[in-house]
């Protein structure tokens, strides 16, 4: 059941990554698409909450909740800067990052087991993320930093995560990570709010279907979180950058392959199908 969460939750990213990219390509605000996004995702999820729940937390777990919200916005601000800058490949090259601290995390604070299939993937697939890069020319350009932020952010917000689904279920925690980083947005920034309906008349249905995908991934990443180990969970997830590599060629037309990219985003695949059947 941890594989089939997992790997939903590849699907749902890698074509979330597309669209993101297609969206910040043409020029729309990330503040309008990231409020509309977390609001109206949010709103799609209010029919599943069991309110009776989320009033009987304690202070400990809503304050979890809502650090675990703030990190999300963090992290989706900075990937979707990112993708002014670069490609969504690259993005997830750069964003392979998060193996190391995963597996750092993973080990020391949830005591993760690794057997020698696991390790070989995850050696695979930072060998794939190695290979793919010039490290001696590698320029760490505006938009490679703002992925790396953004996965120091995510990691230590699926950390967050990670904990409160031992206490509190997954919709809630879905829900606080969508509401509470859409408040804050249209509390901070109100004048981009009014920038929706643009972007809804510019993009029309990609905008306004990615909340519906947003959701659907995040809560089968949840899911597959709360069935599985950290490092588990995350090596598998590394199957995205094949899914968003293969969808780019088709979808955006990025027809001179790079056989390097290719190939490094196939590895990661590989890895993360050697962690899964470990």
């Amino acid at each position: 059941m941890i594989e089939v969460y997992a790997l939903a939750c590849v699907g749902f990213s890698a074509v979330l990554k597309i669209l993101q990219r297609i969206l910040m390509q043409q020029n729309l605000s990330h503040h309008a698409v990231l409020i509309f996004y977390n609001i109206a995702g949010g709103i799609l999820l209010l029919p599943f909450i069991d309110f009776g729940s989320i009033a009987s937390l304690s202070y400990y777990s809503l304050g979890l909740l809502c650090l675990a919200s703030a990190l999300w916005l963090m992290c989706d601000f900075l990937h979707l800067s990112a993708l002014k800058h670069i490609d969504a490949t690259q993005s997830e090259v750069f964003g392979t990052l998060r193996i190391v601290l995963t597996v750092v995390v993973g080990v020391i604070v949830f005591r993760d087991a690794l057997s020698l299939p696991a390790i070989l993937g995850i050696l695979l697939i930072v060998g794939a993320m190695l290979g793919s890069t010039d490290l001696k020319s590698i320029e760490f350009n505006r938009g490679a930093s703002l992925v790396v932020l953004a996965t120091v952010f995510g990691t230590m917000a699926l950390s967050v995560d990670k904990i409160l689904l031992e206490t509190v279920d997954s919709a809630t925690v879905v829900l606080f990570a969508f509401f509470i980083p859409g408040a804050i947005l249209v509390l901070r920034r109100p004048a981009e709010a009014k920038l929706i309906w643009a972007g809804l008349k510019q993009a029309r249905i990609i905008f306004a279907i990615l909340p519906v995908l947003g959701v659907i991934r995040y809560y089968t990443m949840v899911s597959a979180y709360q069935l599985g180990q950290l490092t588990t969970v995350t090596m598998i997830l590394q199957a995205t950058v094949f899914v968003v590599f293969l969808l780019e060629i088709f979808f955006l037309q990025q027809r001179k392959m790079d056989l390097k990219k290719g190939a490094s985003s196939f590895l990661c695949a590989v890895g993360a199908g050697l962690v899964a059947m470990a």
